[in-house]
């Protein structure tokens, strides 16, 4: 600064504290002696700023930018140089200083932002190292420069952890909340094979996931099975055993024992066991298409299946074809013996694309060439005109089971439903002996096939529900054509009331439920809600004390172990063959985030709105449309998938025989 601005810049300020340069002591906290060494103070004579004396730098710079004064006693003054030019600049220019803005995020804000995009990955079953590709940084850099996303380490590992604390704690209290709990659990391997044991809970907007274990070298023997299911049944109901309803599981014989073994703990006695109806229906549709006559047309419909996927070219020389007919193209489903209704869809596929198939036979020349491996082409010209009728015949036989699959799959399916769909299949099948004699034995009512499969699926639980059920009341005066559900009825009365005397209170009654007396009158409320169980139950319970809260038990039970099965879908999805590194705990975390965010994501929806969400339909599985059948049997057209067919047996792992898995 030149010396004449040096001097007029110090002649605006006055000096408030001369320096002291001689060093002094002065006593601070418990230090005795500080040597101090004061600077010189003024201030602005215009506003009475204060600054150092000696720093005329920062004197100047006050002058210019911030002093409100100093211009209207220059201009008074007429006094101009450089720095009242400066100053008039300045304030010309609005009075601001140029700033340079460096992007910042707050810490905490970016750790909130952290956990947002890392629940990307585990809601939608995503990679861990989505945000470490380029294309990711700049795009993420774009919405805002401060942030750097996590890297894989970090998805994986602490923001996992937070991500599934924080989710427990709610699923935790949406458990607390619930007035039943029901237990859903089943056995199934992972993509390592690595042996996994899941269990769910099964609530009014879907089931949540609570574990998936790896039992590692551990039989799944009844005892063992017993012993586990024990612990995290105390687990569950947090030592509040009166809390737990039931336990759902399929109906091999290890778990029907385990049942009857853990009626033996005196905490768990008053839990229903319920065998899963789903798995029940599945294992009688492959006991049908293995009867001799059945079997030879769904291995012919088979073979034309895997005879296009083992051929892309011709599949491709198909689909066009398709194209040409039904404008778009069509799907042809594989029949696996482990996945739930494949058989049926199969042969469903095969007949929506017969033209197109009989058209690909002909104009390919498909059968002089032998294009197709497994004598597809030949059964597909069905010369003798036998394979294209009895698959149209297999297909109406089967189609009301196949329904009756889809219906115990759906969330308002309840126990009072299980025997009439048994039932409505039964008069179905015996219909149908007329046109397969080979039905008659398997039809018999004692010792076939189906009486034995129904046995073992119809339990005392089912007998009271189907009874039970509003709708059906007067069918219990047909209960002298039935000696056996009599039986099972009082059985189960018995077992669930909590002394002899309570069992004869709810006879009693249930006595007055059938004929419409005492608590159970017609003109009572309940009776206008008979069209749902469950409501008439609980309206019912404001008079009955002993048969109502009984009831109110059995119709919020769930009648299948279907969330297990999906719960090893899901498993399946995220585990992938491009992701087999996953642990087993790990892979269990991202299972409970996947499925509980969703479960958890419809509850917030219906609380908000519930008026407008029961009227959103449910979505079945089953309800795909073409386009994403052939994307689903694209997915199928690896060679792994191909060799997993050739190498299906047909006792599988549905086997009832097996003492343990």
């Amino acid at each position: 600064m030149a010396r004449p601005q040096l001097i007029f810049v110090r002649h605006q300020f006055k000096t408030t504290a001369k320096p002291n340069n001689t060093p002094g002591n002065k006593t601070v906290c418990h230090f005795d002696t500080i040597h101090t060494n004061f600077k010189g103070q003024a201030e602005c004579k215009h506003c009475q700023r204060p600054f150092a004396d000696s720093n005329t730098t920062r004197k100047r710079k006050h002058l210019v930018e911030e002093c409100p004064r100093f211009l209207d006693y220059t201009r008074a003054n007429g006094i101009r140089n450089d720095v009242t030019r400066d100053a008039t600049a300045f304030q010309a220019k609005g009075g601001q200083q140029k700033v340079l803005n460096f992007p910042v995020l707050a810490k905490e804000e970016h750790k909130s932002i952290d956990l947002a995009f890392a629940n990307v990955c585990y809601v939608q079953a995503l990679p861990f190292a989505l945000y470490e590709s380029e294309a990711m940084k700049n795009a993420l850099h774009k919405l805002h420069p401060a942030y750097k996303p996590p890297n894989r380490k970090a998805v994986g590992g602490p923001l996992l952890t937070t991500s599934y604390n924080s989710l427990k704690l709610q699923v935790l209290a949406t458990v607390a909340r619930l007035d039943f709990l029901n237990v859903i659990s089943d056995e199934s391997s992972n993509i390592n094979g690595s042996r996994i044991f899941n269990t769910c809970l099964h609530t009014p907007q879907g089931a949540l996931h609570w574990t998936s274990q790896d039992i590692a070298a551990k039989r799944l023997t009844a005892e063992n099975v017993a012993t586990t299911l024990r612990q995290l049944m105390h687990e569950i109901s947090n030592g509040e055993y009166s809390r737990l309803n039931s336990l759902s599981t399929d109906t091999c014989d290890t778990m029907l024992k385990t049942h009857w073994l853990m009626l033996q703990f005196p905490e768990l006695k008053h839990v229903f066991f319920i065998p899963c109806d789903s798995h029940g229906l599945q294992l009688l549709v492959k006991d049908i298409v293995n009867l001799p006559v059945f079997k030879t047309i769904l291995d012919q419909a088979q073979n034309i299946a895997k005879a296009f996927k083992k051929s892309t070219l011709q599949l491709a020389r198909l689909r066009d074809i398709q194209k040409d007919i039904y404008g778009k193209p069509k799907s042809l489903c594989l029949s696996v013996i482990t996945r739930w209704g494949t058989q049926f869809r199969l042969i469903a596929s095969v007949l929506n694309s017969k033209e197109a198939l009989r058209r690909y036979a002909t104009s390919h020349n498909a059968v002089v060439e032998k294009l197709l491996p497994y004598g597809a082409a030949n059964i597909i010209d069905d010369q003798e005109q036998r394979f294209w009728p009895a698959l149209d015949r297999l297909r109406e036989l089967l189609d009301p089971v196949d329904e009756a699959v889809r219906m115990s799959e759906s969330n308002k399916s309840h126990l009072g439903t299980v025997i009439q769909r048994w039932e409505t299949i039964a008069r179905h099948l015996n219909a149908n002996i007329r046109y397969f004699p080979e039905l008659a034995t398997f039809m018999k009512p004692d010792g076939g096939t189906f009486s034995q499969r129904f046995a073992r699926q119809i339990t005392p639980i089912h007998v009271a529900a189907y009874y039970l059920t509003p709708k059906n009341r007067q069918l219990s005066f047909q209960l002298e054509e039935h000696p056996d559900y009599r039986t099972k009825l009082h059985n189960f009365f018995v077992q669930y009331s909590s002394s002899p005397e309570n069992a004869k209170l709810v006879e009693k009654e249930y006595v007055y439920y059938v004929t419409q007396r005492g608590c159970f009158e017609k003109t009572e409320p309940c009776w206008e809600q008979e069209q749902n169980p469950n409501d008439f139950w609980l309206f019912a319970s404001l008079r009955s004390q002993h048969l109502a809260p009984l009831c109110l038990r059995l119709f919020n039970a769930p009648c299948n172990s279907v969330p297990s099965e999906r719960a090893f879908s899901i498993q399946n999805i995220i585990h992938s063959k491009v992701r087999n590194r996953l642990g087993p705990a790990k892979v269990d975390k991202l299972t409970y985030i996947y499925m509980n965010s969703r479960v958890l994501g419809l509850k917030s929806t219906l609380d908000q709105s519930s008026a407008d969400a029961q009227t959103q339909p449910v979505r079945s599985p089953y309800d795909l449309s073409e386009q994403q059948l052939v994307e689903m049997e694209d997915e199928l057209l690896e060679d792994e998938a191909i060799r997993e067919m050739d190498m299906i047996e047909e006792d599988s792992d549905d086997s009832e025989d097996h003492d343990d898995y």
